[in-house]
């Protein structure tokens, strides 16, 4: 018998947390429970995504990670960590915005201190106190918040790719992992590469291995691993859209 799901923070209908609701079809796109993924259960292992905000193809349907990036998220990063964890999908900041223009660090801050950290409170709190999980922060934008949060200095991406796994304080002792964000894949697909060996990283902590450091610069296999129908479907999808959206 599974537990009940963890009822996720809702920015919606009416934030005004920050200015970037005014520019946003959808203010305050939700986080949601990946449907694919193991069901939820207080001793099932827990990976918490967090991604940077939602992108035009969200805005347009007020669900997060439907567009490429999203796509390329749920399809080939996660694919060898779906069947091992129950996976909750969250973004640092959760309004559109405009013109590619990533949110001022103060929004994100802003955003993932009233919502996410809720959130992450929420979830390991219905988790036995032995129960994996694992906090997966995607591109730098994520890392810098969630790292100036818990530590008041933020991370660079070199330096969290040799700190992969490392507890975190608060919100229940999550396991913290970095990789790049799909849409910096989408622009250049050599970087699944090193996205594969975090992933492997990921991997090998559910299955109860201690995971090694890191390093960006790895080199094949590409990912996921030993499957080129894969990798040539998903080098078309970089040909076909060199952009997030």
């Amino acid at each position: 018998m599974t537990t009940p799901l963890p009822i996720l923070q809702s920015a919606q209908p009416s934030c005004t947390a920050c200015e970037l609701h005014a520019q946003a079809r959808n203010p305050g796109v939700p986080s949601v429970h990946l449907p694919t993924s193991l069901p939820f259960s207080s001793t099932t292992p827990l990976v918490a995504v967090l991604g940077m905000n939602p992108g035009l193809q969200e805005d347009k349907v007020n669900q997060p990670f439907v567009g490429p990036s999203g796509r390329l998220l749920k399809e080939v990063y996660l694919k060898h960590i779906t069947p091992l964890a129950h996976i909750v999908l969250l973004n640092t900041a959760r309004c559109y915005t405009h013109s590619a223009t990533p949110p001022k660090p103060k929004q994100f801050r802003t955003c993932f201190s009233t919502y996410s950290t809720l959130d992450l409170t929420s979830l390991a709190s219905a988790l036995s106190p032995t129960t994996p999980r694992i906090l997966l922060a995607c591109g730098a934008h994520a890392l810098s918040t969630v790292t100036k949060f818990t530590s008041s200095k933020a991370w660079s991406l070199t330096s969290a790719f040799t700190r992969q796994g490392t507890p975190t304080n608060l919100w229940g002792d999550w396991q913290l992992f970095t990789t790049f964000h799909p849409a910096a894949v989408l622009r250049d697909g050599n970087l699944l590469h090193p996205v594969s060996d975090h992933m492997t990283l990921i991997h090998s902590a559910l299955v109860g291995q201690m995971p090694v450091a890191s390093s960006p610069n790895l080199v094949p296999p590409f990912c996921p691993p030993n499957d080129p129908a894969e990798a040539n479907h998903w080098n078309e999808e970089f040909r076909k859209n060199p952009k997030m959206n």
